[in-house]
């Protein structure tokens, strides 16, 4: 006699209630119901975080062009449930090879990313590119829920 059950099951609702019977089958192929006495089993997905944001990644890249290198900075920005967040403004500082630090900000696209671009340069060694925050009207900025917060990028 089984007592137990379980299953997963995909792509539900944040925030519903389910309500669910169970059905089985034996290997005689006789089938039990148990819907609960007729009041059903329910159970209530958690609600996904509301409004709060972090970065999921940031990448680097160089463009050469005649001597000059122009770097390029991709972040994207999520919430809680890994959607993309539009119109998140993203500050960004840029170290470059000789230690000077330069800061831009700009807005994410509909599918949450945003490009910053340093250049053209002729310097070689390291560009190091950190998210210093991120700000958008009712929304909260979680740094430590962050999958990446710096990324570096070397220029020969």
């Amino acid at each position: 006699m089984v007592t137990t059950h379980s299953a997963t099951i995909p792509n539900l609702q944040p925030g519903t209630t389910y309500y669910f019977e169970v059905q089985s089958n034996d290997y005689f192929g006789n089938k039990a119901i148990d819907d609960n006495g007729g009041s059903y089993y329910t159970f209530t997905t958690e609600t996904a975080p509301e409004n709060i944001m972090h970065v999921y990644s940031i990448d680097m890249w160089s463009v050469p062009l005649k001597n000059r290198n122009t770097i390029y900075t991709k972040v994207k920005i999520v919430d809680g449930s890994g959607n993309a967040v539009a119109e998140a403004t993203v500050y960004l500082d840029i170290t470059l090879p000789n230690d000077i630090t330069i800061s831009a900000d700009a807005e994410t696209d509909s599918i949450g990313f945003v490009t910053f671009d340093y250049g053209p340069t002729t310097k070689t060694g390291t560009y190091i590119s950190t998210v210093t925050d991120v700000a958008k009207a009712d929304w909260t900025y979680n740094p430590d829920e962050n999958l990446e917060t710096s990324e570096n990028f070397f220029v020969s």
